[in-house]
């Protein structure tokens, strides 16, 4: 699970974190949003619920915007690593 967060300096690149799952999982989840940001304690919360923070660049996306950019990286890992 990742949730997108491009306002913390320490959030990994989205594609990055792809690479680095497991060959033969069956899905992935990223919460994105909402337009203004997330709020410390939900960034809080959902790590503590064991959400990586990741980041589509150093541009703040609008929401609709990051949920293509998610997809296509999905979508994309998937095409180079389908399930077993």
């Amino acid at each position: 699970h990742a949730v997108a967060t491009t306002r913390l300096q320490y959030a990994e690149d989205f594609s990055d974190w792809m690479r680095g799952l497991t060959v033969g999982i069956d899905r992935v989840w990223i919460s994105i949003g909402p337009e203004g940001g997330w709020t410390s304690k939900e960034v809080n919360s959902a790590q503590e619920a064991g959400c990586v923070p990741v980041k589509f660049g150093d541009s703040i996306l609008r929401t609709s915007t990051a949920a293509v950019a998610a997809t296509h990286s999905m979508l994309s890992w998937r095409r180079r690593n389908p399930p077993k």
